[in-house]
């Protein structure tokens, strides 16, 4: 991934933060997005964390994507948000899963919609399981999860004034940016390349570039 098309992307999702911020009355900032290997990927990721599976399409496209929180901080997130109690020695009950869950679905519902208008494309995103992980590095590196040798890694830092901040993590198949309207080509390396040389091209064309402060209500 070029830094061209990582900046058309960051962009996108930046815009898509808006309607999230308004969501949790809180600060949602893209910190990194970057194409890592599998095994980056796993190195990053908290090993105690709560996983939300989770998949966005169109009409041609269908993109797996997966997203990480700390366990801890999951629990101390939506014990703020949603008033819950907070379970000694970083346990999560059941209630306090699906309330993370909902959390995040209406999140990404608002910047969903956002995208779909901005760019005029009937984009979908939707939400499966949520469970707790006591080894989610392995969990990613599960032989037939990705088709490519690389994925788009998201972290976004999630600031409520008062309480703290929160780490959000995104995996999801570099076919992401088809779903956003580029066109996504990748070729495999020879002789083992490292993700970032992997001759992946992108094309963006015809899509007004985001103006930070434009679309803040």
């Amino acid at each position: 991934m070029i830094s061209a098309d990582r900046d058309a992307m960051r962009e996108l999702l930046e815009l898509a933060d808006v309607p999230a911020q308004k969501t949790l009355n809180s600060a949602v900032t893209l910190k990194e997005i970057k194409e890592v290997s599998l095994e980056a990927l796993a190195e990053r990721l908290p090993h105690f964390s709560m996983v939300v599976e989770g998949r966005a399409f169109s009409e041609k496209e269908e993109v797996r994507m997966l997203y990480f929180m700390d366990r801890e901080q999951a629990q101390h997130l939506i014990s703020a948000i949603c008033g819950l109690p907070q379970a000694g020695s970083g346990a999560m009950d059941e209630i306090a899963i699906s309330a993370f869950r909902e959390v995040l679905s209406q999140c990404l519902e608002t910047s969903v919609t956002e995208l779909r208008n901005f760019l005029a494309r009937n984009m979908q995103q939707e939400l499966g399981r949520a469970y707790l992980s006591d080894s989610a590095g392995s969990m990613v590196k599960t032989p037939g999860m990705w088709q490519e040798g690389s994925i788009l890694m998201l972290e976004y830092r999630i600031t409520l004034e008062g309480v703290g901040e929160f780490t959000l993590f995104c995996a999801a198949s570099m076919l992401l940016f088809n779903l956003f309207g580029m066109e996504y080509k990748a070729q495999k390396a020879a002789g083992g390349g490292q993700p970032g040389n992997t001759g992946a091209q992108c094309e963006f064309p015809g899509v007004p570039l985001y103006e930070p402060g434009r679309y803040r209500g």
